[in-house]
Order: structure tokens, then C-alpha cells, then sequence
């Protein structure tokens, strides 16, 4: 149904990123906001559309945001919202962190949400990414979490990166735009998986 075609090894800085369907990612980010509840913690992961959810969450003083991003971190501190930024080795081309540092950290947490981002999205294989480090970062973050919530935009859909750290029976929520492919929302959907689009139409049930 989805033919595996092309394995992406490259990967786009985040000032790149930030600049790439910047509307759909806002659309994608308020709704995202729009779940987290009074009295929650939540994890932000690294990325365009997470950093997007950063500037929403920002003014609320009832929640408190765990991030492994500097610049997610960095639009928090403007606001009033209680931040945590983990430790770990700084990739300079995500501005994340990651490595064992920054997994012994989140092994000893436990948040209700955590808004995950990903390369590349394929329902045999699941969420991928570049980066091994960042793989497995990312691993102990879905440990971490009571629901994980995946925020990508469309284009993500049926692409495979280098290693994967999220399958898609451990995924809760899903959050794209209206651009995702209609056949591979109806399979996220038989799976399990909540799909929610951009302009507010859920689509899960």
C-alpha cells in the first residue's frame, strides 16, 4: 500500500525547518495546545512544529514543560510557563539534547503528555529519524510519557530516515495537517491510532 522507495539520511537544520510550511505547522500546534489541561506536565521534543507549541503554551502558569530543545526552552522563558530543560550533548544541527545524559534524566520522569516530532513516518516501520543518539533520546522520551502525542506535518508521511525509535502500536494521538494522505490516515486509524487534523476535524472517533 505504501511502498518503501527512498531512505532519507539527510537532514535539514532547524532554522531550515522553521521556515518549511510554517502554517500548517502553526495549525498543527494549536491544536496541540488546545489538549494540555490545567495541572499537566508535559514533554516537548525537539523540533519546528514543538517549538510552534512552545509559543502557545508559553503564557500559561497552570502546567509545567519538560524540553531537550534550547530554542524550544528559549521561547518558554519568556512566558510564565515552569520550565525543566534536561542536560545531554547538544546537537547543533537540531538543537537538541541527547545522549546518555539526557535519557538517565527522563528515565527518572513521568509526564502526561509528551508532543513527539519525527523525519519520517511509515506504518511498518514507524517513526524514524537520522540520527542514532537522537533515536534513542527519543525512545526514553515515549517511555516516559502516559500519551504520546506525534505533531508532523504531511510531508513526513511514507518517508523511512536511518533509525527508528517509536512504532506505531505506542502511539496515541496523531496531528497533522489537512495534507496527509486520506489511505494512510484510515490505516494510522484501523491500527489504533488517533488522528486529528489540522483544521480542528478529528477523524479517530
Amino acid at each position: 500500500l505504501f511502498p518503501y522507495t527512498t531512505l532519507f539520511r539527510s537532514e535539514p537544520s532547524e532554522a531550515e525547518k522553521e521556515d518549511q510550511l510554517r502554517e500548517e505547522k502553526i495549525a498543527i500546534a494549536e491544536v496541540a495546545a488546545a489538549m494540555v489541561q490545567e495541572g499537566e506536565t508535559v514533554l516537548l521534543d525537539a523540533g519546528s512544529t514543538t517549538l510552534q507549541i512552545a509559543k502557545l503554551l508559553k503564557a500559561r502558569r497552570d502546567i509545567a514543560v519538560i524540553t531537550n530543545a534550547l530554542n524550544v526552552a528559549a521561547e518558554l522563558a519568556s512566558g510564565e510557563v515552569e520550565i525543566t530543560l534536561i542536560g545531554g550533548s547538544l546537537r547543533t544541527n537540531t538543537l537538541s539534547l541527547v545522549g546518555p545524559v539526557a535519557e538517565n534524566t527522563l528515565a527518572s520522569l513521568y509526564v502526561d503528555r509528551l508532543f513527539l516530532a519525527a523525519n519520517g513516518v511509515d506504518l511498518k516501520r514507524g517513526l524514524t529519524t537520522p540520527n542514532l543518539l537522537e533515536a534513542h533520546t527519543k525512545k526514553t522520551m515515549v517511555k516516559s510519557a502516559r500519551e504520546v502525542i506525534v505533531v508532523v506535518d504531511h510531508t513526513k508521511f511514507g518517508r523511512v530516515t536511518v533509525s527508528q525509535f517509536c512504532e506505531i502500536g505506542e502511539i496515541h494521538f496523531f496531528i497533522t495537517d489537512t495534507g496527509a494522505p486520506a489511505d494512510f490516515v484510515s490505516a494510522l486509524e484501523e491500527r489504533g491510532v488517533r488522528v486529528i487534523l489540522a483544521d480542528g476535524r478529528h477523524r479517530g472517533g
